[in-house]
């Protein structure tokens, strides 16, 4: 397990930083983890729309009109 206690060396208190990033790093971090989520669902779309169109047999639009759905529905 990993100790998420760490001690400053100004005051010998012990601080609580889980998994070891600051306060004002884990914004940063959330941001950068939601841009790689949607980056991640489109390039992934990319890839399974040629076969569900062939095996559905429709047209452009209308593969991608579940995806854009899907996009619209997330909170932010």
């Amino acid at each position: 397990m990993v100790d998420d206690l760490q001690t400053s060396s100004e005051n010998g208190t012990q601080t609580r930083k889980p998994l070891g990033i600051d306060s004002e790093k884990r914004p940063l971090l959330s941001a950068a983890l939601g841009i790689t989520a949607c980056l991640g669902s489109i390039c992934s779309w990319s890839l399974i729309r040629a076969p569900r169109q062939k095996l559905f047999s429709v047209d452009a639009v209308a593969s991608r009109l579940a995806f854009i759905v899907f996009l619209r529905s997330l909170p932010f």
